[in-house]
């Protein structure tokens, strides 16, 4: 667990180069369209092409999923039975919450485990409050990790892990392909959540204040990501709030149409080869085949024709008229 920024530049030779890796963005609840996401991959057979995962916020929830080994069908099931009293357990809102419902979540979902638990290198991003840096973690409690990864400011207490005071990630990268680039990946599939649709708000009420506040930082935190992306997958999640635990079908349905339609592409990023489409071409109408027109030729009679050119045409003319008009003089 380190920074990017103060991190020992000799472990970055102990990186493997990897072919493509996967970045899950981050944007509170709807991190559900991410499930669509996952079950477009799981019908293309894809999911098990990827070499390395990172995730943000509500991208790190999915991203563990992923790596553990979750289908699209489960994380749904659990989807469904999130309850928000037992994520956040403060009643007042001025109130932070704890964050073990959160990490609670994860436990029953996983298991208590560990990174090393994981079956793909797994990075997940979250930031120091006490310095504002930027942290990597991709060690320890996974559980834990994750939680620090969505405590958003304000809403949720700081999570401490050794001597940091870990955050939401969100705060400083919200779309972690560089993660993946530095780590080895040399192609990143990007999925973002919050970029398209960004929505303010004309609402006086803290919360809506503070979620609005919370998007700008989130997108503006985006863009790096965005640019690094081989592919990006961009649902439609203009109608949804980020904070509220309903329309779960609608937007995973939101995810899986904006993977389908990009499918093409990531088929050809993960080097599957992508057969192109027929190209439609116009057909005389009633065209016999060409045997059976190539049969008529043959027993059909060839006409032989005189073809005369236009000089010897053109001689012809003018002996007539020459022998006419001498036959004239004469009489």
């Amino acid at each position: 667990m380190w920074s990017f920024f103060n991190r020992d530049k000799t472990k970055d030779k102990e990186h493997k180069k990897c072919g493509v890796g996967i970045a899950f963005g981050g944007g509170g609840t709807k991190g559900f369209a991410h499930i669509g996401v996952l079950k477009a991959l799981e019908e293309n057979n894809l999911v098990d092409r990827f070499d390395k995962v990172a995730g943000t916020s509500a991208g790190s929830i999915i991203a563990v999923a992923f790596s553990y080994g979750l289908t699209s069908k489960e994380l749904t099931k659990i989807a469904k039975n999130i309850n928000e009293k037992d994520i956040r357990k403060s009643k007042m809102f001025i109130m932070p919450s704890k964050t073990e419902g959160l990490q609670d979540l994860i436990r029953n979902s996983l298991g208590d485990i560990e990174f090393s638990d994981l079956k793909l290198p797994t990075s997940i991003v979250a930031v120091d409050i006490t310095n504002g840096k930027e942290m990597e973690l991709t060690e320890g409690n996974v559980a834990k990790s994750v939680a620090a990864s969505c405590a958003v400011p304000g809403v949720f207490n700081y999570v401490q892990i050794d001597k940091m005071h870990l955050v939401d990630g969100g705060l400083k990268n919200n779309l972690p392909c560089d993660v993946l680039l530095r780590n080895g990946c040399e192609k990143v599939l990007a999925v973002d959540l919050g970029s398209k649709n960004l929505k303010g708000t004309q609402s006086g009420r803290v919360l809506d204040v503070l979620t609005a506040s919370l998007g700008i930082v989130l997108r503006a935190n985006s863009e790096r990501g965005r640019l690094l992306a081989n592919v990006l997958i961009e649902p439609d999640m203009g109608a949804y709030k980020s904070s509220k635990l309903y329309d779960i079908d609608e937007m995973i349905e939101q995810g899986y149409k904006a993977a389908m339609e990009k499918m093409d592409d990531i088929k050809r990023l993960l080097g599957i080869k992508v057969k192109k489409p027929k190209e439609f071409s116009f057909k005389r109408k009633n065209k016999k085949p060409k045997e059976e027109v190539k049969k008529e030729k043959q027993e059909k009679p060839k006409d032989k024709k005189v073809k005369v050119k236009e000089t010897e045409m053109t001689e012809m003319i003018e002996n007539i008229a020459f022998d006419i008009v001498k036959e004239k003089e004469d009489k």
